[in-house]
């Protein structure tokens, strides 16, 4: 994939990534490549009604909803290419679609037939999860790729390295034989978007993008790629310390570091970013910024992606068809309507790009953005 590498301005905000420059009225490009950006209907009404829909499940500003909160005939959403919210409807469709018009209307929403409940499709992502992190040396696990919620199909897809007859018969005798499983050949091959040379944040081993600038414990710093940093590695910006990592967490639901800054010349900011969005459908248009590939758009693919590589299982994370390129990682993942923070940029996998949630940062990391 051809890249071009633009000069960007001194600017160490939130993760728009910077490399040296001479002038801060530089202005940040597209770059060109092989593969255009993949967009969507603006769908900030969609999104709105999803968020009423949650909503009338129990989530408040102070309270997330867990996968038991959803009622059993809830089957999933996404938002369409037109800008709809599409809710998928397990069992008695109609006396379902009834309760939720009177709950949040029939505006720029469409109710349609699931054949499985929302609940039911991620407990399979946590029960294949649970077999893999159980049986690593399993060649029925080591087997197993990449598995995600297929938001727009309403069932799980679960891609093996080998998904021939006798693959897919291990799978269903070890694992689970849930019929709401698609099986499709792996052709992936997951690659974090891991340290390249002339970066903006210089760790140990090579470079890394900035995420978005955030709290911890009362440390001020940002967010950025965990697998880009040890707990206790310095962080650089032009050869010069700017402060060092505080925590970092490769696993699980997790690829995230918190990096506190001491350096009193060097002070992030979040620019146009103006907060964190916890809740995202498949179908919400998204931008990431980062050092290799500054600015791309996309939309997402997947809100529950999970990776089997090198031995770590990378567990909910989010699935997008913007373009990435190593360097990129750390680099923050927004909604282009309202640019809150979903997650920052972890790798790719074949044409599309995996992102580590905002939620599951502020949860594990007990980093926040601020």
């Amino acid at each position: 994939m051809k890249k071009l590498l633009l000069p960007l301005t001194f600017m160490l905000f939130f993760g728009l990534v910077v490399s040296s420059c001479s002038s801060e009225d530089d202005v940040l490009q597209k770059e060109n490549n092989e593969l255009p950006s993949i967009t969507r209907k603006s769908n900030a009404k969609a999104h709105e009604v999803g968020m009423r829909l949650l909503e009338s499940f129990g989530m408040t500003k102070t309270r997330s909803l867990s996968v038991s909160d959803y009622p059993d005939y809830y089957g999933g959403s996404y938002i369409n290419e037109d800008g709809k919210l599409i809710v998928f409807l397990k069992g008695d469709v109609e006396n379902a679609k009834a309760t939720l018009i009177k709950l949040i209307g029939d505006k720029d929403v469409t109710y349609i037939k699931g054949n499985y409940s929302y609940t039911e499709l991620n407990n399979a992502l946590t029960k294949i999860t649970l077999f893999i992190e159980s049986n690593k040396d399993s060649q029925t696990a080591k087997n197993i790729k990449y598995y995600y919620l297929n938001d727009f199909e309403n069932n799980v897809v679960v891609e093996l390295n080998k998904a021939n007859e006798m693959g897919i018969k291990e799978f269903k005798t070890e694992v689970m034989n849930f019929p709401g499983i698609v099986f499709k050949q792996c052709t992936k091959e997951f690659k974090n978007h891991s340290l390249s040379p002339g970066s903006t944040i210089g760790t140990p081993n090579g470079v890394a993008s900035m995420g978005y600038r955030a709290t911890r414990f009362n440390a001020k710093g940002f967010v950025t790629a965990g697998h880009a940093y040890d707990t206790g590695d310095p962080a650089y910006y032009n050869n010069t310390l700017i402060g060092n990592c505080d925590n970092s967490i490769l696993s699980g639901s997790v690829d995230a570091a918190f990096i506190s800054v001491t350096s009193f010349t060097t002070v992030p900011n979040n620019g146009d970013l103006t907060g964190e969005e916890y809740y995202i459908w498949a179908g919400d248009n998204v931008t990431k910024l980062g050092q290799t590939i500054s600015q791309s758009e996309g939309y997402i693919t997947s809100t529950n992606a999970n990776i089997n590589a090198e031995g770590i299982s990378y567990t909910d994370m989010g699935e997008a068809t913007y373009l990435s390129a190593p360097g990129d990682s750390g680099g923050p993942v927004y909604l282009t309507s309202s640019k809150k923070v979903v997650g920052i940029h972890k790798g790719s996998a074949a044409f599309t790009s995996i992102f580590v949630k905002v939620d599951n940062i502020a949860s594990k990391l007990n980093a926040h953005f601020y």
